[in-house]
């Protein structure tokens, strides 16, 4: 097929995809459709690493590709057991010890302490604008077990950050 076609693809997928994201009452008919289709579709749909494109990729591709970036033994290692639980235990504790020494207000605890933490998930974004479209690998650590602590002291360490001459906004800049 030939790139504009493609664009007009694209484009009419990226319409159904924001369907997804809001309130599915709002979907005509053929959205709803066409949304079940693509769900049992054994390709795979994610976003581009840039320009907000929305790429439809066969899984068994996406998946060669994953396993070739996590094959890089330089980068990663293979674990002998998962150590999420472990690491839930030393964050715990470390929040426990906090909370004995009366280290956090009304309602923090509660916010810092790791809920149903999950293992980080390893995933890559097409690069659409490279040659054979490499994966660019991502981290997600939402749900880790350090997750809602760092997201916690984030907060107080960004007003400290802010007023600092010694931070660096944008690399490219």
């Amino acid at each position: 097929m030939d790139s504009d076609i493609w664009n007009l693809v694209r484009m009419e997928c990226t319409g159904l995809f924001s369907a997804m994201n809001r309130d599915l009452g709002s979907a005509n008919v053929d959205e709803l459709k066409v949304l079940k289709r693509l769900r049992k579709n054994p390709d795979v749909t994610l976003k581009a690493d840039k320009g907000g494109a929305t790429v439809v990729m066969n899984k068994l591709d996406y998946v060669a590709k994953t396993m070739e970036l996590l094959g890089d033994m330089r980068t990663y290692r293979i674990l002998q057991k998962d150590p999420t639980k472990s690491i839930t235990n030393k964050v715990v504790n470390k929040i426990l010890d906090l909370k004995r020494q009366d280290k956090f207000c009304i309602g923090e605890y509660g916010r810092v302490y790791p809920c149903a933490p999950v293992s980080p998930r390893f995933y890559g974004l097409p690069k659409i604008h490279k040659e054979g479209n490499p994966l660019r690998p991502i981290v997600s650590n939402i749900g880790s077990p350090t997750y809602a602590l760092a997201k916690y002291l984030c907060i107080i360490i960004s007003p400290l950050v802010n007023n600092s001459t010694c931070t660096v906004k944008n690399s490219y800049v």
